[in-house]
């Protein structure tokens, strides 16, 4: 039987995700810091921050003035998304997630970002929805 996690983008679901991303993950270059807001969810609107530097991946809940890029999504994309059901790009082509901000450093960032993803894989399989 599989260990369960924290429910999918409660405060302990981070905590959770930023312990396995704690070193580095991988050794793809390049830095990104995207606001990621979810709407819908049970509790309300989620905002959260993901920032990759440095190979290591850094999820908060909150805000930032800072963001290269901001990510807004309904609850049953971002659960389909973490699940790795649906891409990113499949979301984004049938308007189901909506980006904004400075779409060339999330091009610039992508590497980096999925290189991080892909080490968070253990703690995303474990995840409760």
């Amino acid at each position: 039987m599989k260990e369960v996690l924290a429910r999918f983008l409660t405060p302990e679901w981070f905590e959770e995700l930023n312990r396995a991303a704690a070193r580095p993950i991988c050794a793809a270059e390049g830095s990104i810091t995207i606001q990621q807001v979810v709407t819908g969810a049970p509790e309300g609107e989620v905002a959260y921050v993901v920032s990759v530097a440095g190979g290591r991946l850094r999820a908060t809940l909150g805000r930032t003035a800072d963001a290269d890029v901001t990510i807004t999504a309904d609850y049953g994309t971002a659960l389909a998304l973490s699940r790795g059901e649906m891409s990113a790009r499949a979301a984004l082509l049938a308007g189901q997630i909506h980006i904004g901000g400075n779409t060339h450093a999330l091009l610039a960032g992508m590497a980096a970002m999925q290189a991080t993803q892909a080490g968070c894989a253990q703690t995303l399989a474990r995840t409760s929805y």
